[in-house]
């Protein structure tokens, strides 16, 4: 099984969609602190310049998504983005493998 998350930034209407498992497993609150530690990104900027936009737990949603097959928790992700007008942030996005 392969495992996605899609985090929304529901005021800019843009989403960033990782398999990263610092992600999953955590409650909205929990989930916007780990977004908001900027010691947990590394220098990958395009995420660290998006997540400095939330203010609160209100301005974020997530979508997770299983899929038995790899590859297509990844395709999921792009189509539920595009079918949601999300403006993706993500640029290298990975899934998760789940046991």
């Amino acid at each position: 099984m392969k495992e996605m998350v899609i985090l929304v930034h529901k005021v800019t209407n843009t989403a960033y969609a990782s398999g990263n498992k610092q992600f999953f497993d955590k409650s909205k609150d929990e989930l916007l602190k780990v977004i908001q530690d900027r010691t947990k990104h590394g220098s990958n900027q395009n995420f660290l310049n998006w997540s400095s936009r939330f203010r609160s737990v209100d301005e974020l949603d997530c979508v997770f998504i299983k899929c038995p097959e790899s590859g297509d928790a990844k395709i999921q992700s792009k189509i539920l983005m595009h079918a949601n007008g999300w403006a993706e942030i993500s640029q290298q996005t990975l899934e998760k493998n789940v046991d």
